[in-house]
């Protein structure tokens, strides 16, 4: 009696032991099988994503998220033994993307960042359509308050025009943090930012010119702060020579209005138009 008991308790601790490897193996394997959704699930995301990428937006993010400026790739001609450069294919700029995917160089947030702030993607394609809406509101209601209640004293040059207009914000809008002439990624300095987010580019117009540089400033910052606006002073009622010796165009407010809609139609970015005094 006495084996066959002993034989009984190790048949079942065998039981017990084999039992326990299957529940093992069984919660290994459904780990791995989640791992393996998440990898599929990541894959399809930046697949999708990057669809919406064109050839030239894979080299802004190249340029920014990796400092890479170089997008040639070299091939041997085998006829005429010879090496050449081409252009990269939008295969090839994809096959790098999960290279540094894999490396951890960069991630999806980062893919994610620069869609975005470069409006390749809406804000629904990531599922944040009610997230934005509160802050396009925000916005909106600050430039609404600035369009409705802002009445700048006569300045002597865009500095004191971004004075007033900070004060202004600040009174209007206590709980906002603001600051002046913070430096962007580029280099350049953001004229007004309020809450890390909305960013106020200030202009002081005499000429097209002006106008047109402020174009290429927008360009290059609305890829970066979706939430920029343009404040243009229109100093049309000054006498045909500014201060500084510069010659106010004839045409001013109309080459405003002209240029505003440019913005909007190119780059998305409003602008505020403000009747501004000059003084000496």
């Amino acid at each position: 009696m006495g084996w066959k008991k002993l034989l009984g308790d190790a048949k079942g601790k065998i039981d017990e032991i084999a039992e326990n490897r299957r529940q093992i193996n069984a919660e290994n394997q459904r780990l791995q099988d989640e791992a393996d959704k998440k990898v599929l699930e990541l894959k399809n995301k930046v697949d999708n994503l990057l669809d919406k990428f064109e050839i030239s937006k894979f080299e802004d993010f190249f340029k920014r998220y990796l400092n890479l400026s170089v997008f040639k790739v070299q091939e041997e001609d085998k006829k005429n033994n010879t090496v050449y450069e081409r252009p990269m294919l939008r295969s090839e700029f994809i096959n790098d993307i999960y290279v540094y995917l894999d490396s951890k160089e960069i991630s999806f947030e980062h893919l994610k960042d620069f869609a975005l702030k470069a409006k390749i993607v809406a804000p629904s394609f990531f599922g944040m359509e009610s997230e934005v809406i509160g802050n396009d509101r925000d916005f909106e209601n600050i430039i609404n308050s600035i369009k409705a209640d802002f009445q700048p004293e006569n300045i002597k040059d865009e500095k004191e025009l971004q004075s007033q207009l900070t004060i202004f914000i600040k009174a209007k809008f206590p709980e906002l943090k603001i600051e002046r002439e913070v430096l962007a990624k580029s280099g350049d300095k953001l004229d007004i930012v309020i809450d890390n987010d909305y960013v106020l580019e200030l202009k002081v117009p005499k000429n097209r010119t002006h106008l047109r540089n402020l174009s290429a400033q927008l360009e290059e910052y609305a890829e970066e702060y979706p939430n920029l606006c343009a404040v243009i002073a229109d100093i049309s009622d000054q006498v045909s020579i500014s201060n500084d010796g510069t010659e106010l165009e004839a045409r001013l407010t109309e080459n405003i209005n002209e240029y505003s809609d440019r913005y909007f139609r190119k780059y998305k970015v409003p602008s505020i138009i403000l009747n501004v005094g000059m003084r000496a």
